[in-house]
This record gives C-alpha cells, sequence and structure tokens, in this order.
C-alpha cells in the first residue's frame, strides 16, 4: 500500500481495472470514429476528383477553370462539416485562391483557344491538372483538419509546399479511368 499511496501523494492517479478497460473502450470507439471520417472524406475527394476531371474537359477556356474551382470549394465545404468546422463562402474562396495561385491551371485553359489540337490537347491538360489539384487540395485540408487546424488558422505559405506534394500524388488518380471504383471496392487511395 506505500507505493500506491506514495503514487497519490505525488499526484499519480491510480486506476482500476474496470477504468482502465472504460478507457481502452473509449480509446478504441474514437479511433473507430476517426477512421470513418476520414474513409469518408478520403471517398468524398475521389468522387470530387472525377468530377473535376470531367469538367475540365468542358471545350471553353477559363469555364472549366471555374468550375473546377466550384468543384473544390463544395468538396472542402463537405470536409469541413465531417470535421464539425463552419466557415464562411467568401474567407474559403480567399484561401482557396492563395493556394492555387501560381499553378498552371489558367495558362493550360487558355491553351484552348488554339484551334484543333490546342483544344485537345489543353482539355486532356486540364482535366489532368484539375483532378490532382482537386485531390491535393483535399488531402490538404483532411490532414489539416486532423490536426485540429481550422480554415483561419491555415498557414498558406507550408500549404502551398504540401500541395505541391499531393498534387503530384493526385495525378496518378486524376489519370486514372474510373477514380471512383477504387473506393467503392475500398480500395485505399495512395498516401
Amino acid at each position: 500500500m506505500k507505493v500506491a499511496n506514495s503514487q497519490e501523494s505525488r499526484g499519480i492517479k491510480t486506476m482500476n481495472i474496470d477504468e482502465i478497460e472504460t478507457l481502452e473502450e473509449e480509446s478504441q470507439l474514437l479511433l473507430l470514429e476517426q477512421s470513418k471520417r476520414r474513409a469518408h472524406c478520403q471517398k468524398v475527394v475521389i468522387e470530387n476528383v472525377f468530377w473535376a476531371a470531367s469538367v475540365g474537359l468542358v471545350p471553353v477556356p477559363l469555364v472549366d477553370v471555374v468550375g473546377i474551382s466550384a468543384i473544390q470549394l463544395k468538396m472542402v465545404n463537405e470536409i469541413s462539416l465531417e470535421y464539425d468546422f463552419k466557415f464562411s463562402k467568401h474567407q474559403l474562396k480567399a484561401v482557396l485562391a492563395s493556394l492555387t495561385s501560381g499553378l498552371t491551371l489558367f495558362t493550360v485553359s487558355s491553351l484552348k483557344l488554339i484551334p484543333g489540337i490546342g483544344s485537345t490537347g489543353a482539355g486532356i491538360g486540364v482535366s489532368a491538372l484539375g483532378g490532382a489539384v482537386t485531390y491535393g487540395i483535399g488531402h490538404l485540408f483532411i490532414e489539416h483538419f486532423e490536426q485540429g487546424g481550422t480554415v483561419e488558422d491555415l498557414d498558406i505559405r507550408a500549404a502551398r509546399r504540401r500541395l505541391k506534394e499531393l498534387t503530384e500524388e493526385g495525378k496518378i488518380v486524376a489519370t486514372t479511368k474510373h477514380p471512383s471504383d477504387e473506393i467503392t471496392r475500398g480500395v485505399s487511395v495512395p498516401r
């Protein structure tokens, strides 16, 4: 009994077996909930990668970029709701614009003005890049929210660096024939 009294006198609380088992059960439930939330958010990302890649094929320059931006805005909103975060649409638009500035989506889209091969090549390029960037943005926000971050405290510089890495991963996903099939079969997307 001296050990227990000694621990309690130093501020160390002893736990009985029931308390430990309850703590373990709560921990397992929390991990399961986090796992389900992440899986759902990954499914949201993959679905939106498919839609962004599809919109990238729209033959009208810059309309594709506006459509992809709208898809990304919707996707981040869906992800944030899973993590119980709310923000203004204007705030998120500003954050997304800051993150994606410097990416070549506008440049590639403007190549659609060139008749024939420019239009076809640019359509394929915007499709692949739009899907890849959408993947990157989705996973960037999943990571940020899982670390307890919010839209307000996102470090834009660090997020841009991470977005470039995630966009490279996203190129693989965006060029897959049916990216949503991977999720529906329960196969994890590369991380």
